[in-house]
């Protein structure tokens, strides 16, 4: 299952950048997201390797891996990243997925496009539950709605 969403975020592209590649102020908008957290690396032009954790309600967790690569700053005034995560918990509907975020400057603010492709775990069963956009399925509603928090934040000045 693909999605694609874009939408225009008017701030500055320093305060998007860390909205969205900052730990601790991602899991502020990301529905998909608990908590995550990034593991060291050896070297710096290695991936980002991270961990995170989706609180799916009555106290359960669901958890995973991943790894991103971002680029700040490219020729054309873009940035862009890029991940691809994946969960070995029974109960997650997301078995993998990859994504990337692209970041265009215009006159209006940032143009943000997102894309992802998840693989369900369940088959069919997974593809119901997705269709009926619950938040804990953080495949369906979590992305597809997830531009928009962020949205809001960047147009009341949160700088954190």
């Amino acid at each position: 299952m693909s999605i694609y969403v874009e939408i225009l975020v008017r701030a500055p592209m320093d305060a998007l950048w860390a909205h969205t590649q900052t730990p601790a102020l991602h899991e502020k908008w990301d529905l998909r997201f608990s908590r995550i957290e990034y593991l060291p690396k050896a070297l710096a032009t290695e991936p980002q390797r991270f961990r995170y954790t989706t609180r799916i309600g009555f106290g359960l967790e669901l958890s995973g891996e991943g790894e991103t690569v971002a680029h700040r700053n490219l020729p054309d005034g873009s940035c862009s990243s890029a991940l691809r995560f994946s969960s070995g918990e029974p109960w997650s509907i997301i078995r993998e997925g990859s994504g990337y975020w692209k970041y265009i400057p215009t006159s209006d603010g940032i143009r943000f496009l997102t894309w992802y492709d998840y693989r369900t775990r369940f088959w069919k069963g997974g593809d119901a539950l997705r269709s009926m956009d619950l938040p804990c399925s953080h495949a369906s509603g979590g992305h597809r709605w997830l531009p928009r928090p962020l949205q809001r934040r960047m147009a009341e000045g949160d700088g954190g």
